[in-house]
């Protein structure tokens, strides 16, 4: 249990091995996705007015706010397993 809380010098545990082999294993089929939306958000964001605009503000927020977590994610976790080596 201690290894779950504590993880060598991170607090990250074990587990966060298993998370970064997942992450880097679907980047590659997300991120063009991701890309793409978020592309086509900033474009209509440029043309909208009112009420849409104030939604596509939002969603952009979402759109970066869910991209740093995944991007923090993957140099957290990568970074432990290369410190534990």
């Amino acid at each position: 249990m201690f290894d779950l809380v504590a993880a060598n010098h991170h607090g990250a545990g074990w587990m966060t091995t298993g998370f970064a082999v997942f992450l880097w294993t679907v980047l590659p089929l997300m991120l063009p996705l991701y890309v793409y939306r978020l592309m086509r958000d900033i474009r209509a964001f440029r043309k909208a007015e009112g009420a849409a605009r104030a939604d596509l503000s939002d969603r952009l927020f979402g759109w970066s706010t869910n991209l740093m977590i995944i991007f923090g994610s993957l140099f957290l976790a990568s970074h432990r397993i290369w410190t534990t080596w």
